[in-house]
């Protein structure tokens, strides 16, 4: 029972109407779950009724799923008018527009249907990157980018950044710039840590090419960045040792007896003694780190006395030498760390900037772009002031840009539309016509920031617009679209509170446009519930030793898998007793369940696993690894044993596998005591234990088909005849179907790039990682286990939340910045806070501020994806707290006042209970699992049905009567078999052309069939099929819409044998079905009966044929014969 507040959705309608409106410009905020889908599709059909042109539109959305959800509810709609009844079609027209249509609007109305289906290219709603594909293949030159290029997957890209990287690594040991680089970089970083950084440098490329653009080239941009960080133009790292070392106060000479001075002192005096000493001692610069360790603290900071008061009253100018000496080095170490830095970017950047260089010209010799290259050279063309009639064409076919999520816009895409849009607001365009900008979306969604998003860029944007409209004196209107058609009032409350002040306020209401966090349900009525968990703790447990236990699988014991199973046992309890949702009467299904995680490890596992283990169905993560599910690690594991049997460890793991189904003691009993390798062993077991002998055979067998299969056949065998899909379901459930069908779709597309082999498959395969995206809104009676991220864009009636103990300062930041606000701030590496200049720690903690932020509005987007209940828990894994409030510590301080206690099976609950009237008890359509089980049939093997031989063709199902052909000698039977292959050409060709064209067209076609015919032979020929053509007797058997050389085929032997032949001339008429065959004989029988078997039997196949393709027609069939010409009906 939902009860729908009048006044504010009166209130919401009119805004809705306000934002719609195809005259305005508009720019709306719209709170989660406010129908921001439904006013932008409202939009397009009100543009759409105003009489805009459907090409004229371009509608961008974030994802490929946004995209086709907005066209379906736009064609929707339209479909719906198309066929509407008059009083209906006004009806809604004035739902939308806020008045009744007149007869001509709602003619026009019934036609959009077919306008926007006929209009090419169909209706522009797209991501911004297809949007971005079709302009550069529209205008590929003057983009600098290859005609016909093709859009490169993630995977694919990883691939070639890879051999990128590899080539430069190789030429690093030719190249002394590039060696030297890379000789500083490898001291301090690993292979994998070098991979990820490089990975991250490529993403933010613009930004790279921006701050080169800026420098002019890599040497000036450094340059600028030695700036930026505070260093003095040619100050190096050799040359700040140097003068700290120089003891300007404090000559080298007198470290030693001033560290044997030091000594006498307090304990404190005596270690730092201990380093002066140390660096004494040492040669050259490597008495750096003691000598900065006698002035300095850890943190860097200058240490307040260098000695205690006792030593210090008696050396006073000792200690004034060692003070000033102290002030010295602290000037110099910030330099010197600020040096350190710039030297690890130089070789940094200068190694990255020829991997980058290298990246892309592979791809511009394969004619390739990824999906930043779609955005950069967009970006490109448009500002490119050689490529002003580009603009010029788009302003010409561009009239309304509508932009959604447009709080996750990056500040590159925004430059785009920004482009396009320029027209708009800039007086005489190309055309004359109303133009608008239409953006919706909500800063307090804004959750992409490792995508480039910025959250204040959508009111910056709205400011430039808006300023840009007013100045040439046309509307432009903003629109704030609060009431919630989603949520129940007690879960909107619990947000209002939540985000209203306080920690969780940073983020959401921004500086730059600040707006109270101000929710309204139109389920004004509906009860609800906001229920929080207490915070599980670990439990004092034994230790486990390494060989006991893995150590990265989290012990059931462990407060997450704690976590989880209550979660589930809470599932298990609601289905179990039908447990109902207070607001519409329904019993809570696996599918009304979403549980969200800001980050999928480490609990997602565990919780798939606890609901596997309580029976509960579950969708699986909503994004992975293809190359971390279980099932492909047994699949790899499976081609690993076939290409080297001498692996153990492999065949270990493949015996465990689903696949062979070893348990671990009859593993143990195999692999211990063995003398050589494991597989050795069994095939030595297996020769007196009749279990172990089949797994050997299969095994070999595996090992012998390894050799000459592609790996596409080789695994579908596996999975299907091997029943290897059936063994992964037993023991999986049925989310492993999808990674197996990923897997041989990988293995298909290697086929179609590579020379098949499996060890190329299995190398090509970990090159680079395949991630696989489910989509989650499928509507299966599944619980989602997915992250906030994924859950964009989605809700549920039920949401869990249960990692809300965890710190968000638990994500690291970095290491990656960048200087300044607008494009061209140089990039700047900086790992860790320990190696920070002032400049970067300042950087570090702008980003920690804003890690802060997007975390805020992260727990904003995962409360609103719940309807009706929200659970808040979470779990600590140490005991160590953090000073951070965690999202369970925030929501749980906010809603302090509004909580109650309560008592449940698994422990005490705070809760926030929502008044309001409990629905009637609702009848659940459908079936209580959402599937039907499957028929036994389906489980048993196929029947095996009998073999059958070739198709038989229609002209051999009988011989020719004895005498009725002439005698002839073999050459001649090759004559007269070229003359009737000749007529026949010539009589399937000739109807498709016009009359008077016929003869020159005939006399060509013969110039090609026979070259070798005298011109009389020809003329007589082509006299002859022009007249058969001519004759009005035969115009039934070549009227149009007839068929030529049509292949039949099916059951019409005489016993029923496959029949397989080509019919000269087809012809399917309204009642009746016209088979002619063309016979070129010389000897022309006097009637059917005179008419060879042969020839009667062909045509009885194609009869019975006939009849079986078109049941209730008459079918008739003739004989042609070319040399009387006469048609004669046979049958």
């Amino acid at each position: 029972m939902t009860n729908v507040a009048a006044r504010p959705l009166d209130a919401t309608i009119a805004a809705q109407r306000e934002a719609s409106d195809p005259r305005v410009s508009a720019w709306v905020k719209a709170n989660a779950g406010a129908g921001k889908t439904y006013v932008l599709a409202q939009r397009v059909l009100r543009l759409l009724l105003a009489g805009t042109n459907p090409s004229r539109l371009l509608c961008i959305t974030y994802t490929k799923a946004a995209a086709s959800e907005m066209a379906n509810r736009v064609f929707d709609w339209l479909a719906g008018w198309a066929i509407a009844d008059d009083a209906t079609l006004a009806d809604e027209i004035a739902r939308i527009t806020g008045r009744r249509p007149t007869a001509a609007e709602a003619e026009r109305a019934r036609r959009l249907f077919a306008e926007a289906v006929e209009t090419p290219g169909g209706l522009k709603i797209q991501t911004i990157h297809a949007f971005c594909e079709r302009l550069l293949q529209q205008f590929p030159f003057e983009a600098s980018v290859t005609a016909g290029f093709t859009v490169l997957d993630d995977r694919t890209a990883a691939e070639l950044l890879a051999t990128a990287r590899g080539e430069i690594l190789m030429q690093a040991a030719t190249d002394a710039q590039l060696s030297a680089a890379l000789a500083v970089v490898v001291a301090r970083l690993s292979d994998t840590s070098l991979d990820g950084l490089i990975a991250e440098v490529v993403s933010r490329r613009s930004e790279l090419l921006d701050w080169l653009h800026d420098g002019g080239d890599l040497g000036r941009a450094l340059d600028s960045l030695g700036a930026a960080i505070g260093l003095p133009s040619g100050t190096t790292e050799a040359g700040l040792i140097d003068e700290i070392l120089a003891g300007r106060s404090l000559p080298r000479s007198e470290w030693a007896s001033v560290a044997t001075w030091m000594r006498q002192g307090s304990t404190r005096d005596e270690h730092l003694g201990d380093r002066l000493a140390a660096a004494a001692a040492a040669v050259g610069n490597a008495a750096l780190d003691d000598y900065l360790a006698v002035f300095l603290t850890r943190e860097g900071t200058a240490r307040r006395a260098i000695v205690t008061n006792a030593l210090a009253a008696a050396e006073p100018e000792l200690c004034r030498r060692l003070e000033a000496e102290r002030d010295r080095v602290a000037r110099l170490a910030p330099q010197l760390s600020a040096a350190r830095l710039l030297e690890f970017n130089r070789a940094l950047f200068t190694i990255a900037d020829a991997i980058l260089q290298r990246y892309q010209s592979i791809k511009s010799l394969r004619g390739l772009l990824d999906f930043d290259d779609l955005i950069e050279r967009t970006a490109m063309l448009l500002t490119r002031t050689d490529a002003a009639w580009v603009l010029y064409k788009l302003d010409g076919g561009i009239d309304h840009i509508l932009v959604d999520e447009a709080q996750d816009t990056s500040p590159r895409q925004w430059e785009i539309i920004d482009r396009i849009a320029g027209e708009f607001f800039a007086g005489e365009g190309a055309r004359q016509a109303d133009r608008t900008v239409f953006a919706v979306g909500d800063i307090k969604q804004s959750i992409y920031s490792f995508q480039g998003a910025e959250p204040a860029r959508f009111a910056a944007m709205r400011k430039h617009f808006e300023r840009a409209a007013r100045e040439v004196g046309k509307p432009f209107r903003g629109v704030t679209l609060r009431l919630s058609f989603r949520s129940t009032p007690a879960i909107l409350k619990a947000v209002d509170e939540v985000f209203r002040t306080g920690p969780a306020a940073a983020g959401v209401v921004l500086e730059v446009d600040r707006e109270e966090v101000i929710h309204t349900a139109v389920r004004e009525r509906d009860p609800g519930l906001v229920e929080i968990w207490p915070v599980i703790e670990p439990e004092p447990v034994e230790p486990v030793t390494p060989w006991d236990a893995p150590l990265d699988v989290e012990r059931a014991e462990s407060p997450a898998a704690r976590l989880a199973s209550r979660i589930a046992r809470t599932i298990r309890g609601w289905i179990d007793r039908e447990e109902r949702l207070e607001a519409t009467g329904l019993p809570i299904r696996p599918g009304d369940v979403m549980i969200l995680l800001a980050r999928r490890k480490p609990f997602a596992e565990l919780m798939i696993r606890a609901l596997k283990a309580h029976g509960i169905p579950v969708a699986g993560a909503d994004r992975m690894v293809l190359t971390d599910h279980i099932a492909v690690m047994d699949l790899v594991a499976v081609g690993r044993f076939a290409l080297m049997p001498e692996d153990d460890l492999t065949l270990a793991a493949l015996l465990k596998s689903p696949l062979i189904g070893l348990g671990e003691d009859d593993l143990m009993a195999l692999a211990a005591g063995r003398r050589g390798s494991l597989w050795q062993a069994l095939v030595e077991k297996a020769e007196t234990d009749a279990a172990l002998a089949p797994i050997r055979d299969l095994l070999a067998d595996w090992r012998a088909r390894v050799g000459f299969q592609r790996p596409y056949d080789f695994y579908a065998g596996l999975l299907g005849a091997g029943r290897g899909r059936a063994a992964f379901h037993a023991r999986l459930g049925a989310e492993a179907f999808e990674a197996l069908d990923e897997f041989l779709g990988l293995a298909l597309a290697y086929e179609r790039a590579e020379t098949p082999s499996l060890p190329g498959f299995l190398a090509w395969l970990e090159a680079a990682p395949t991630e696989i995206k489910r989509d989650m809104d499928k509507g299966r009676d599944e619980v989602r286990v997915m992250t906030v991220h994924g859950a964009k864009g989605l809700e549920a009636p039920v949401v869990f939340l249960p990692d809300c103990a965890r710190a968000a300062s638990g994500r690291s930041v970095g290491p990656l910045f960048r200087f300044g606000e607008g494009p061209g701030g140089p990039l700047v590496f900086a790992p860790s806070k320990a190696e920070d200049c002032a400049a970067t720690a300042t950087l570090r903690e702008a980003a920690e501020r804003a890690r802060a932020a997007e975390e805020n509005r992260l727990l904003y987007v995962a409360m609103t994806r719940a309807r009706d209940r929200l659970y808040i828990a979470g779990f600590r894994n140490g005991t160590r707290r953090t000073s951070e409030p965690t999202w369970h510590d925030i929501v749980s301080s906010a809603l302090d006042p509004l909580l109650v206690d309560a008592d449940t099976p698994d422990g005490p609950v705070r809760r926030l209970v929502g008044e309001g009237e409990a629905a009637p008890v609702a009848r659940q359509t459908g079936s209580g699992t959402g599937q039907e089980p499957l028929p036994a049939w389906l489980r048993e093997p196929a029947a095996a049905e009998a073999a059958t031989g070739p198709a038989l063709a229609p002209s051999r199902l009988a011989g020719h009567a004895p005498g009725f052909r002439a005698a002839t000698d073999p050459a001649g039977a090759a004559a007269a078999r070229r003359r009737g292959t000749v007529i026949h050409r010539l009589l399937e060709s000739l109807p498709e052309i016009a009359v008077p064209d016929r003869a020159a067209a005939a006399a060509r076609a013969l110039q090609v069939l026979a070259p070798d015919w005298t011109q009389q032979d020809r003329e007589a020929i082509a006299a002859r099929v022009l007249a058969i053509l001519a004759d009005p007797v035969f115009a039934p058997v070549f009227a149009p819409g007839g068929l030529a050389e049509a292949t039949i085929a099916g059951p019409g032997g005489p016993n029923g044998e496959r029949v397989l032949g080509q019919v000269d001339r087809l012809l399917v008429c309204a009642d009746e079905v016209l088979i002619v065959d063309y016979k070129t004989d010389r000897l022309v029988p006097d009637g059917p009966d005179g008419v060879p078997q042969a020839y009667r039997a062909q045509l009885d196949a194609y009869r019975r044929l006939a009849a079986r393709i078109w049941p209730g027609k008459t079918v008739r069939t003739a004989l042609l014969w070319t040399s009387a010409p006469r048609l004669m009906q046979i049958g």
